[in-house]
C-alpha cells in the first residue's frame, strides 16, 4: 500500500537506534539488551530484509526464487565478513563490547545511507498497486490464506527446519573440538558455515524456480533430517561435512 521504501526508512532507523542504545547499556541492567538489541534490532532488521526481498521479487518477477535467493544469499554472506571484524572489535585490546555496539550502529547507518536511494520499485510499480476499492478482495484473500491447512503447515516447517542448526551454532567450537576437529579445523568449519549458508539460500531459490516450492522444501527437510540423525554420532571430517551441509 505505501511501498518499500518508508518501511526501510522506519526500519534502518529503529535497527540503528537499537544499537547505538545498546553501546549504553550499564553492565548493571543488561536486561535491557532485550529491548534495545533483542527488541529493536530484531525489528529494523526484519521490516529492512523483508523489504529487500519484496524489491528484488518485483525486479525479477520472472525469477522470483533466484531473486530472494540471492538477497538472502548474501545474508549468509555477512556471516564470513563480519565474524571477523566483531570478534576483533568485542577483544579487550580493541573497543570492548559496548562501543562495538556504538561502532556497528554507526557503520550500519552508513551503509544503509548508501543503499536507501537504490531501494525502489520498477518504474510504474506503484501504478499498479491495489485501489481503496480493491481492500475488500485483498482482505478476503488474506482471510482464504489464514484458513488454509497448507499455510500452517508450511509455516511449521519453517518454525523446525532451521532448530537443528541454531542449536549447533552457538556451541560449534566445543562441539567440534570434543568431535575430534584441531582449533584451526574448528576456525574453518565456522567460515565454511558462512559460505554455506550463502550458497545454499541461492540454490533453494533456484530449486524453487525449476522444481517447484514444495519439492525444494521437502529435498531441504530431508537432507536437514539426514545430517541431524547422523550428527548424533559422526567425528572427525565426517562431523565437519555434515555441519557444513546442515
Amino acid at each position: 500500500r505505501i511501498g518499500i521504501r518508508i518501511p526501510v526508512l522506519v526500519g534502518a532507523a529503529i535497527y540503528v537506534s537499537g544499537l547505538i542504545l545498546s553501546s549504553f547499556v550499564p553492565q548493571t541492567s543488561f536486561w535491557l539488551l532485550y529491548i534495545t538489541y533483542s527488541g529493536m534490532v530484531s525489528l529494523g532488521g526484519g521490516l529492512i530484509y523483508t523489504c529487500a526481498i519484496v524489491c528484488a521479487q518485483n525486479w525479477w518477477p520472472e525469477k522470483r526464487g533466484f531473486a530472494s535467493g540471492l538477497v538472502v544469499c548474501m545474508l549468509g554472506a555477512s556471516t564470513v565478513i563480519l565474524t571477523p571484524i566483531i570478534n576483533t572489535l568485542v577483544s579487550e585490546q580493541s573497543l570492548g563490547l559496548m562501543a562495538t555496539f556504538r561502532a556497528l550502529g554507526i557503520g550500519f547507518f552508513l551503509l544503509l545511507a548508501i543503499a536507501y536511494p537504490f531501494m525502489r520499485e520498477p518504474e510504474g510499480q506503484r501504478a499498479k498497486a491495489p485501489q481503496p476499492t480493491q481492500t475488500p478482495t485483498t482482505r478476503d484473500a488474506t482471510m482464504r490464506l489464514l484458513k488454509d491447512r497448507s499455510y500452517y503447515l508450511l509455516l511449521f516447517c519453517l518454525m523446525i527446519a532451521p532448530f537443528a542448526y541454531y542449536t549447533i551454532n552457538p556451541l560449534m567450537k566445543i562441539l567440534g573440538i570434543s568431535r575430534g576437529l584441531s582449533e584451526s579445523g574448528v576456525v574453518s568449519m565456522v567460515m565454511a558455515t558462512g559460505f554455506a549458508s550463502a550458497a545454499g539460500r541461492l540454490l533453494f531459490g533456484k530449486a524453487c524456480d525449476h522444481i517447484g516450492s514444495r519439492r525444494a522444501m521437502a529435498l531441504i527437510l530431508g537432507i536437514s533430517l539426514t545430517c541431524i540423525l547422523l550428527l548424533s554420532f559422526a567425528r572427525g571430517i565426517f562431523f565437519y561435512a555434515l555441519v557444513i551441509l546442515l
